[in-house]
């Protein structure tokens, strides 16, 4: 573990790793509205994923996050011709801000990439405001929540969510 300045984000990165899954069922109106996130045309993306993200707030009872969708590419740096940063997106008490094109090609992103970073920043807020956590870390926890609740939000169809429980409560 890497050291932290203060007693509580020490707290919180522990608390955060030892969360695996969160203990959510997205209702059929959630899956269908994560599926028109994945499929809608990409400069629309900003109005069909703030609806998910109110609907997932509004189900997981925590106040909603505001999101700021950017139709422009990442912003990036370049260090001697090559791309040495991008940033995907970032959450902020304000909300969520996303990119929504690549930073060099300047083309929209993929939708599964898209929708996977969407979730990731909504996961932040949820630390936040669900786990109670000040301070929000990339702990090996962090990543199993996100893969749980990914694995839910693209549960096709009944059997698939309880395949998921099944095999992750054998693991």
């Amino acid at each position: 573990m890497r050291r932290h300045s203060s007693l509580r984000a020490r707290f919180d990165y522990e608390r955060s790793n030892l969360i695996e899954r969160l203990d959510y069922a997205p209702s059929p109106e959630t899956l269908e509205l994560a599926r028109q996130v994945l499929t809608v045309a990409p400069q629309h993306r900003g109005e069909a994923s703030q609806v998910l993200l109110d609907r997932m707030a509004a189900e997981l009872k925590v106040c909603p996050v505001k999101l700021h969708f950017k139709d422009q590419p990442q912003k990036h740096r370049r260090r001697n011709g090559r791309l040495t940063y991008k940033e995907y997106a970032y959450y902020e008490a304000d909300g969520i801000t996303i990119y929504n094109k690549t930073a060099v090609r300047q083309q929209y992103l993929a939708s599964k990439s898209y929708l996977d970073t969407l979730v990731h920043e909504f996961l932040h807020h949820l630390d936040h405001r669900l786990l109670g956590l000040q301070h929000t870390f990339h702990t090996q926890g962090f990543y199993r929540r996100l893969a749980d609740l990914m694995a839910k939000l693209q549960a096709s169809g009944p059997g698939q969510l309880e395949l998921f429980e099944a095999v992750t409560r054998s693991k």
